[in-house]
């Protein structure tokens, strides 16, 4: 039986935050076994250069790819933070990185 995907849209609605079109997929990530970091915001860091994500494992690409309809303005990309992975929003700058053990030690410097 083929499964139904998710659309994602590719952007945030109206008077959102940036992050709120990619909740379902940091949601599929934790229901996956993954554990985000978490801010007084939520899953969300508000960074100088907009919303990002962390998770302690990386990213499963597979999975959000069979979950998931993503528009172009999704990015799935293992090259630029690998082996961790990264998911870019093109349209709201928001971003995930996976396989962060210790987001508190990469704070530091």
């Amino acid at each position: 039986m083929l499964q139904v995907k998710q659309k994602i849209a590719s952007t945030p609605p109206v008077g959102e935050d940036a992050y709120c079109h990619l909740l379902p997929v940091v949601e599929a990530l934790i229901a996956d076994g993954n554990e985000p970091y978490l801010s007084q915001e939520g899953y969300f860091f508000n960074g100088p250069d907009g919303w990002i994500g962390y998770f302690k494992k990386p990213l499963n690409f597979d999975l959000i790819r069979e979950k998931f309809e993503l528009p172009d303005t999704i990015v799935l990309d293992d090259k630029y933070f690998n082996p961790g992975r990264r998911i870019f929003c093109k349209a709201s700058g928001t971003e995930i990185f996976g396989g962060i053990p210790n987001r508190e030690q990469n704070d530091k410097g």
